[in-house]
């Protein structure tokens, strides 16, 4: 099967001038090892594979600032979409008529306290507006401090709200419900994306999508970094080509693949639907319920599930061996 390749994650660096106590990434911080590969070189072995796009994200891309105007030029000239991530520092070291600026087809702006509100206003990012999306990681640090961050972020042309996962400061279901809530209001009047731990979606890692280390591993996914020891590397980026077309068979298979959705537990409380088939929005599982996992969504079992309308995340024995071709998704 040809998986077709949409997007790939790069974290450029781990350096940061930030250390956010929400960040998925935050024990690794400014604490990069030596790579034996360049930045350059990294964006060079990308261009092999030509993907739709490259996400540059970190730590901060801007305290590399100079390797990555080098690698954005690189990029672009393989027609490569590029999109980078920032929590404001490269806006302060950006001019409107600079070369980066013009390369990089959009800019995703983290925004996840009222403190941050604030700085972005001195700092007057909306003249960046037309490029930027408002990201914005949702947790117990700032739930409370929801409508200020969205009257903020709905002044630019998309906002995206994902989940804080894998720590102390995740929500409980009951208050991603809440937060799924609060988004209804805005969602009519803005561009509102709900990221992908966050939402139902099938997860891509390893089939249209793929994540680079900054020390050139490949791996399915960055997310990882939240919550996993293993990053399930599939080798280095001088393979890359290779990697693509032979690795990842783990995810490629789907067999029982946890997941960020899974982590956060948005599996089991958002609608969503499957070729059609309605899903039923079940919070909880009956205790004396069997429940199996195929690809990652956990379903009743055995004997009815041709006509199955319920997905979800629970507890149950892990059952890989089912014949999927029946089942209507």
């Amino acid at each position: 099967m040809k998986y077709e390749l949409n997007e790939i994650l790069w974290e450029f660096t781990l350096k940061c001038n930030k250390m956010c106590k929400y960040c998925g990434s935050k024990n690794f911080l400014n604490k990069e090892e030596p790579s034996k590969y360049t930045k350059e070189e990294i964006a060079k072995y990308i261009t092999k594979v030509k993907p739709k796009s490259v996400t540059i994200t970190g730590g901060e891309p801007s305290c590399e600032i100079n390797d990555l105007k080098k690698c954005v030029k690189i990029l672009n000239k393989s027609n490569i979409e590029i999109k980078i991530l920032t929590n404001g520092n490269l806006f302060d070291k950006l001019l409107i008529s600079d070369d980066l600026y013009c390369m990089v087809k959009r800019y995703g702006l983290s925004i996840n306290s009222s403190e941050d509100v604030d700085n972005a206003k001195d700092k007057r990012y909306d003249k960046f507006m037309d490029k930027t999306t408002v990201i914005t990681n949702f947790g117990i640090h700032n739930f409370n401090e929801f409508d200020k961050i969205a009257k903020y972020a709905i002044q630019f042309p998309c906002w995206q709200v994902q989940l804080t996962m894998g720590n102390e400061l995740q929500l409980d279901l009951g208050q991603i419900n809440e937060l799924n809530e609060r988004l209804k209001k805005y969602q009519d009047i803005s561009c509102v994306i709900k990221a992908d731990n966050f939402n139902c979606g099938e997860c891509t890692a390893g089939k249209n999508s793929f994540s680079i280390t900054y020390d050139g591993n490949i791996i399915p996914c960055l997310s990882y970094r939240s919550w996993k020891s293993d990053l399930m590397v599939q080798g280095e980026v001088k393979d890359i080509v290779k990697i693509w077309k032979n690795g990842f068979d783990f995810h490629r298979t789907r067999e029982f693949v946890p997941c960020c959705k899974d982590i956060t537990g948005i599996r089991r409380i958002c609608a969503c639907s499957y070729d059609n088939i309605q899903e039923i929005l079940r919070k909880d599982i009956p205790n004396n319920e069997k429940i199996v996992f195929v690809y990652g969504v956990a379903v009743p079992s055995p004997e009815d599930y041709k006509h199955i309308q319920v997905y979800g995340v629970g507890e149950g024995p892990q059952v890989t061996s089912i014949n999927t071709d029946d089942i209507p998704f």
